[in-house]
């Protein structure tokens, strides 16, 4: 939980995703959960890959004023999201 928290701050997330918990319960992944109630799942491995991929995610939301409800970032490919209007 801690390298994906410095990992976070390398990406420069932090401003654009306020995480409220880890649940590090799970094998082989974390759960984030975030100040907007979305969930993140993100493996232990290649976790600045993911990252990367998060920040091109919330890239495009935010310009559709979409909000991340769910992604998946432990798949390789064709990462699952689901979006929530802004209100």
């Amino acid at each position: 939980a801690i390298a994906l928290i410095q990992q976070m701050d390398k990406a420069e997330l932090g401003m654009g995703l306020e995480i409220e918990g880890i649940d590090v319960s799970r094998r082989g992944m974390l759960l984030l959960r975030t100040s907007e109630g979305a969930t993140v799942k993100v493996a232990l491995t290649a976790m600045d890959k993911q990252l990367k991929r998060l920040a091109l995610i919330l890239n495009d939301a935010r310009p559709h004023s979409l909000r991340i409800a769910t992604v998946d970032l432990t798949v390789g490919r064709d990462v699952p999201v689901t979006f929530a209007s802004v209100q």
